[in-house]
């Protein structure tokens, strides 16, 4: 199976968990899918997620996950985890933004 194979099957997983998905979540799924770099860029609004399950999707998606400060120490057992970004992040972080 190839990388796209992977995230749209991971893809179908994750609006499966989101049951009532929005059209957003929807669109936002679809660009991910196809994107030739995809990255998620996450904050410390992660930390407001009552249901971890999410956390396991995303390690399963193979995205890559690049954080903010507020989110530094939510992501960092994640296998996908590139880094802070900032000024004081992680070059490979930063890198990937780019």
């Amino acid at each position: 199976m190839d990388r796209h194979t992977n995230r749209s099957a991971a893809f179908g997983e994750f609006l499966t968990m989101t049951t009532g998905s929005s059209s957003a979540v929807r669109e936002i799924a679809h660009h991910l899918i196809n994107a030739k770099r995809p990255l998620l860029l996450m904050g410390g609004g992660i930390r407001q997620l009552e249901d971890t399950s999410i956390l396991n999707w995303i390690n399963s998606s193979g995205i890559p996950v690049a954080v903010t400060w507020s989110g530094a120490n939510l992501c960092s057992k994640l296998k996908n985890y590139f880094g802070v970004v900032g000024q004081f992040g992680r070059p490979t972080a930063n890198h990937a933004l780019h």
